[in-house]
């Protein structure tokens, strides 16, 4: 400029701070986020396990319509027979036509009721596969099941308060009842003052021929203090 001259400002600064968390908020903030993540596996355990139970109903819901499938089956033949064994009393002429409809109507009704159980079952291999995970080709995949007929399992009369407590679901809410007691302790430990330390050290100069030297060296240290209003 006219009558003048320019000049650059270096300047760096290397600072800090602490915060002090006299009133333990920042560590109620970090249990809250622990509960909430423990929380959530615990609630992925429950999840796997309702996903488990439910391929397990499932599964012995269609080895049950299998056996009710066989079952009617067996019926469809049974009355068959005794149509037959009808046709011929009539030509003997021991029954009329009414016995003779009547064993017809009973065959198609036990025809309808075997239709009726197929449709299920290819209904419930279809729920199979979308539990799998799979579309429905995997749901007709699926063999027919074999099961076994085992004794009935029941429960113990007296069950441990432990044991109970490991329940997924149960340990989800222990865990969800702690995180909202350290966002409780963390809502009143903001009523107090917060207190930090900040601290800085660095270099400030009119150009760079003292920019590094020990004299412009620039140095602060102090307390934060935030009041809550």
């Amino acid at each position: 400029p006219y009558g003048g001259s320019w000049y650059s400002e270096n300047n760096v600064l290397a600072s800090a701070s602490w915060d002090l968390d006299l009133w333990g908020k920042n560590r109620q903030r970090l249990a809250q986020a622990v509960s909430a993540q423990r929380a959530a596996e615990a609630e992925m355990q429950q999840a796997r396990i309702t996903l488990a139970a439910s391929v397990a109903r499932t599964y012995n819901q269609l080895a049950q319509l299998y056996a009710l499938r066989d079952i009617a089956a067996r019926e469809i033949d049974n009355r068959k027979t005794i149509g037959n064994i009808t046709n011929g009393r009539v030509v003997a002429g021991l029954d009329t036509n009414v016995e003779r409809q009547t064993a017809n109507g009973n065959i198609a009704t036990s025809q309808a009721n075997l239709s009726q159980i197929d449709g299920q079952i290819e209904t419930v291999r279809y729920q199979l596969g979308a539990l799998l995970g799979k579309g429905p080709d995997r749901g007709l995949q699926i063999a027919n099941p074999m099961l076994n007929p085992v004794a009935s399992v029941a429960l113990p009369d007296n069950l441990p308060a432990d044991l109970v407590a490991r329940r997924p679901d149960i340990v989800a809410a222990r865990w969800q009842v702690e995180g909202a007691m350290h966002d409780v302790k963390e809502a009143k430990a903001e009523f107090y003052p917060d207190v930090n330390l900040a601290a800085g050290f660095g270099f400030d100069a009119f150009g760079w021929g003292k920019f590094l030297n020990f004299t412009s060296r620039q140095m602060n240290i102090g307390p934060a203090v935030h009041l809550p209003i």
